[in-house]
């Protein structure tokens, strides 16, 4: 659940974490998950979180969100990045949190997060978050094992029978076929973007 009511006092409220090795379907996950529960929201915010990136794709939140930051905020250089919370950037952030964390619901998604740190500054990732008890919900998916404060779930391979289920569908193979697939699913482990990478190709 979303609503904090598990997570406990060392979680941060209403923020969860997915995550899972490449290919395993992290994005898709958080993409279903959207595309369900859009009437909940007034709307689905998307950051992307590669590291170098991931400050402006934050900043750029206040466009749809109406926040007013200043132009040149997000037209930051590269040395001027150097005091980034500690300046103009800093501001922006607390304007964007303040409209995250009033009663109003926006789902917020952080997708491919690579640090928990700031590349450049080293200051923990949580501190872009917002705080409170707004209606606000964070989704981030990663293949970071743990995400310190916030509450992490792992998403695990599949197992040889969906696996094979992926990779079938509905088709119906030969003995020796199906060893090869067997085969296939051994060395694929189980992601699944791979095995439905193969699915796609006996399709054809």
């Amino acid at each position: 659940p979303l609503d904090g009511s598990i997570t406990g006092a060392s979680f941060l409220h209403g923020v969860v974490c997915i995550s899972a090795a490449s290919g395993a379907g992290k994005t898709e996950l958080v993409l279903e998950f959207a595309h369900r529960h859009a009437h909940e929201y007034k709307k689905v915010l998307w950051v992307h979180g590669e590291a170098r990136y991931l400050r402006q794709s934050y900043l750029k939140l206040s466009d749809h969100l109406g926040v007013a930051v200043g132009d040149n905020v997000l037209q930051t250089t590269t040395t001027e990045r150097a005091r980034s919370l500690h300046g103009i950037e800093g501001v922006a952030i607390e304007k964007i949190n303040k409209e995250l964390t009033r009663d109003i619901p926006y789902l917020v998604v952080i997708d491919n997060l690579e640090s928990e740190r700031d590349w450049w500054d080293g200051r923990a990732i949580k501190e872009l978050l917002p705080r409170g008890s707004g209606r606000t919900h964070v989704i981030i998916t990663t293949r970071l094992p743990s995400l310190q404060g916030v509450r992490v779930f792992e998403l695990g391979n599949l197992d040889a029978p969906n696996s094979m289920h992926l990779m079938k569908g509905a088709r119906m193979f030969r003995d020796e076929d199906l060893a090869v697939l067997t085969d296939i699913q051994e060395k694929v482990c189980g992601v699944p973007l791979g095995l439905a990478l193969v699915g796609s190709i006996l399709s054809e």
